[in-house]
């Protein structure tokens, strides 16, 4: 199965989400409620978590190829002079000097709409430390103009993919303008993320009116509304000065995802795609770990509840992506959480099935914390199809911050 051309419809529905918005074909089985029974009533706490623009670095050289040091996954198989990378928010720090800089890519068109044409996959770079206006990149080979007018003398420019693996190819082909230097070393800190639509923003900067009692999609996703950088994953990361490595797919799962070819959707879980570098490319280039994480969160099951509680099968599923995990990162703090999009009985299902793993593991002794992140609050909105807003991801960083940071000792 070749799954960069899988296709699907969105249904008419505020609930059928952690769709990929792959296109517009054939259409979805009953559409999932992820366990609503009444309108989540979560409110948003004082906001108290300052998230950094950039973590402050350290003194380790990470991965380093085409002479910047890359964050995240990156296929260095494949064209190690040009890598590809994909992964939600994943990218680059470099060190250059000179007035100006640009980046030079290789882009797809992309698997999904924007809100303008041409439509082409978006970026978000940070210049000195100062986030700029995201951009979206021409397909095909073409280079991102990032910063001009610049002193000349040694700058910093970080530069994170916002759109998620399955919509579209980026190659990196090199920077134009500067003079690259050695590249900026980091923390030694790494989070990683195995997780679903919630966790690579999916329509996290659009807004959702639910003032027309008939429920009806206002905000259909589009990848202008997909912000990786802004996600509750990259906030929480930066908080704890460490780096992000997000693996993420809208509409999968832990045990089975929805059903996007018309199947059980057992062929959609994230665990399979866990060893891979990349999730486009076909066979997929695949991760050697070079960097281990000094914490993983599974943030999975909200796609697996959509059509019904999935049992013993969850758990067991679990198990092993926790075994896999552990294979790759024996040391790691290990935090299953809740996706806020759950509510009701779906939510009962997920955080039971999270805590009785972890309190059967022992707990803070086996390095393993349950964390419930909670429902988002839809009567104050939200983001595209339901999906988590930019306040709700913050109210998410408000809640797990704090956990990760007293077990981590950060």
């Amino acid at each position: 199965m070749m799954r960069n051309n899988l296709r699907l419809s969105l249904q008419q529905s505020p609930f059928a989400t952690f769709l990929p918005a792959l296109a517009l074909g054939g259409c979805l089985p009953a559409a999932p409620d992820y366990g609503y029974s009444q309108q989540a009533s979560t409110t948003a706490p004082q906001t108290s978590v300052v998230v950094p623009a950039s973590p402050a670095g350290g003194t380790v050289e990470g991965t380093v190829a085409a002479g910047v040091r890359w964050r995240g996954r990156v296929d260095l198989t494949t064209d190690p002079a040009n890598p590809y990378f994909g992964w939600t928010a994943s990218g680059f720090d470099a060190k250059f000097t000179g007035t100006s800089i640009g980046v030079k890519l290789n882009t797809t068109d992309p698997n999904a709409k924007c809100q303008a044409d041409p439509c082409g996959l978006f970026f978000q770079a940070v210049v000195d430390g100062k986030p700029l206006e995201r951009m979206k990149a021409t397909p095909g080979v073409a280079v991102m103009e990032i910063a001009s007018g610049l002193t000349d003398g040694p700058h910093t420019l970080e530069f994170y993919r916002e759109t998620e693996s399955p919509l579209g190819k980026s190659q990196f082909l090199g920077i134009t303008g500067g003079t690259l230097l050695p590249p900026p070393t980091y923390s030694g800190r790494l989070v990683e993320f195995v997780a679903d639509s919630i966790t690579n923003g999916f329509g996290e900067l659009g807004m959702e009116d639910y003032s027309d009692p008939k429920n009806v999609i206002t905000c259909p996703f589009t990848l202008d509304t997909q912000a990786g950088y802004l996600t509750y994953a990259a906030k929480v990361a930066r908080a704890l000065n460490a780096d992000a490595s997000i693996v993420a797919l809208s509409g999968w799962g832990l045990y089975r995802g929805l059903s996007l070819d018309g199947g059980d959707g057992l062929n959609f879980v994230v665990p399979n795609e866990y060893e891979d570098s990349l999730f486009y490319l076909d066979p997929q280039p695949k991760w050697d770990f070079r960097v281990k994480a000094n914490a993983v969160v599974i943030n999975l099951g909200t796609n697996d509840v959509a059509m019904g509680d999935p049992g013993p099968k969850f758990t067991e599923a679990l198990q092993n992506l926790v075994d896999k995990i552990r294979s790759k990162n024996p040391d790691a703090w290990i935090f299953p959480v809740t996706g806020t999009m759950l509510n009701g009985q779906g939510l009962d299902w997920v955080r039971g099935y999270f805590k009785d793993f972890v309190d059967s593991k022992g707990g803070d002794a086996a390095r393993m914390t349950f964390v419930d992140m909670g429902s988002q609050d839809l009567t104050l909105g939200s983001g595209c199809i339901t999906h988590p807003s930019e306040k709700e991801h913050q109210r998410m960083v408000e809640v797990l911050y704090p956990v990760m940071k007293e077990k981590l000792g950060w």
